[in-house]
């Protein structure tokens, strides 16, 4: 059977199945956790400042002191830009969790942090990663080969290949695995989806309701909302929590704010925070590793599906988990057609 074919096949299940869990209707989104905070531009800055910061002046400390010999040097070199961003990571990882500790209402919940919602949340980054592979792969396929027909060049290699060939051996290689499997994972996405994703959507329910962002009073109850409206949003979401395989995470309900009450978002800005923070994910990508644009398509892709996820269940294990794996199968193909790493 050709491999297009059966990657066509692959496509059209995955966004038929998609289509099934309600992926591209409103229902979920309306539905899902509304994650109050208080979050402002100056918490994104300082986390962002302190990052590059740390990787900088890491990066020039362990450089400065590497051990004499050029044997020995040049291992040095090899492991000291991935100490310095493991570092940098760690340490805004923290910073970022006791943000989220003062400026969210539940804290660590309101984040999508919980003990109980740590197994839900890995089977359904899981199920979701399995979801999004076949277009986000496509897509990839898609766009290399646009770039190569219209500028006639193929795009540069995989950044984590580049990373590798940078860095040989078996220290730097387990090092790049945990990068690339835990620290980057965990860091990029209490950053954009636990931190930049919720004050964009914050923001722009505060700006639709006049407020520009400051404290807003939360908006009036609908006379026509009646009980039994609620009751059937209840039955809805009861109806369609088993048919789903990513299910949204209902012990994440914070507290209300009731020193700095918020709107809440609704489906559109769900979506156009998505779009900003996957389009942030995707150039942020680009700057790190520069190099041509046919990789811009499919981390947008991918930035859309951490989001979505994310948005829906309220639960920042399942992005973790859904980044982690599709990091993780990029390494494995890496070292598979690359033996020699």
């Amino acid at each position: 059977m050709p491999a297009d074919f059966i990657l066509a096949l692959l496509v059209i299940s995955s966004l038929l199945t998609m289509w099934k869990l309600g992926v591209f209707a409103a229902a979920p989104l309306r539905l899902a956790p509304p994650r109050t905070n208080r979050l402002t531009v100056w918490h994104i800055l300082l986390v962002l400042w302190l990052f590059l910061v740390l990787e900088g002046a890491g990066g020039v400390l362990l450089g400065l002191k590497q051990p004499p010999g050029r044997p020995a040097a040049l291992l040095w070199t090899h492991w000291a830009p991935l100490v310095a961003d493991t570092f940098a990571r760690l340490v805004v990882v923290v910073i970022m969790l006791l943000i989220a500790r003062g400026r969210f209402d539940a804290a660590w919940p309101g984040l999508g942090l919980t003990g109980r919602g740590l197994p839900r949340g890995a089977a359904g980054g899981l199920i979701a990663y399995l979801l999004i592979a076949p277009p986000l792969y496509l897509t990839f396929f898609v766009a290399s080969r646009l770039n190569e027909w219209l500028w006639h060049h193929r795009p540069p290699e995989h950044p984590l290949l580049q990373a590798m060939q940078a860095h040989p051996g078996a220290g730097p290689l387990a090092m790049l695995v945990f990068m690339a499997c835990v620290s980057a994972p965990i860091s990029e996405e209490l950053f954009f989806r636990g931190m930049l994703q919720s004050f964009i959507f914050r923001l722009l329910a505060a700006r639709r309701h006049g407020a520009g962002g400051g404290p807003v009073s939360r908006p009036a109850a609908n006379p026509a909302h009646t009980h039994a409206d609620a009751r059937d949003e209840t039955s809805v979401t009861n109806k369609l929590r088993p048919a789903r395989a990513i299910a949204t995470v209902t012990t994440l309900n914070p507290k209300p704010d009731t020193l700095n009450p918020q709107p809440a978002a609704t489906v559109a800005d769900r979506w156009l925070a998505i779009g900003l923070t996957a389009l942030l994910f995707a150039l942020a990508h680009y700057w790190i590793s520069p190099g041509d644009g046919a990789w811009l398509p499919g981390l947008f892709l991918l930035g859309m599906g951490l989001g979505y996820i994310y948005e829906r269940t309220g639960n920042m294990w399942a992005d973790i988990t859904m980044h982690a794996a599709f990091n993780g199968v990029a390494v494995t193909v890496v070292l598979l057609l690359h033996p020699a790493l």
